[in-house]
């Protein structure tokens, strides 16, 4: 890679991280591409589901807290037959996750899902995250039921 686009794709990943910090939401986030893309062994994941929702848009947010991850390698999406794997991901405030395949061999093998890498993100405050994870998770108020009005009283019989 020449150093204009090394210039380049670092200024991009610094505008996408402060933009991501910026955000209202939630400011943990998840991805299936793998941090390390060097090793044979590790590949890329499809995310099927967070939760038990499929998500519509990579990297997907998370609030803080422990979350069900399903997800197939990249190469069993386009074809290669294999079994979605599920495990829980304890989510750190103010972090993103890099989810990968990793197989027991370099071209193909049993493969499992792991957390490949994690990047702190740049101005994000962990105390504000887990005050908007608790106040996402918290149940709505429920108003209390009104009273009935008295019944007028009957007049006395003789």
């Amino acid at each position: 890679m020449n150093r204009s686009n090394a210039l380049l794709l670092a200024a991009g990943l610094l505008a996408t991280s402060t933009a991501l910090c910026a955000a209202s939401g939630p400011q943990s986030y998840l991805d299936g591409v793998p941090q390390n893309r060097n090793n044979p062994r590790v590949q890329p994941v499809r995310i099927l589901s967070v939760d038990g929702v499929a998500p519509q848009v990579m990297p997907y947010a998370l609030f803080p807290g422990p979350h069900w991850i399903t997800a197939v390698p990249q190469s069993a999406a386009t074809g290669r037959a294999t079994q979605p794997e599920t495990f829980v991901l304890k989510v750190a405030p103010c972090t993103y996750y890099y989810i990968a395949a990793r197989s027991d061999a370099a071209f193909g093998g049993a493969w499992k899902l792991i957390v490949d890498g994690e990047d702190t993100m740049v101005q994000c405050n962990p105390a504000e995250e887990l005050r908007k994870a608790q106040a996402a998770a918290a149940p709505a108020p429920v108003a209390s039921p009104a009273k009935p009005a008295a019944s007028p009283a009957k007049p006395a019989s003789h």
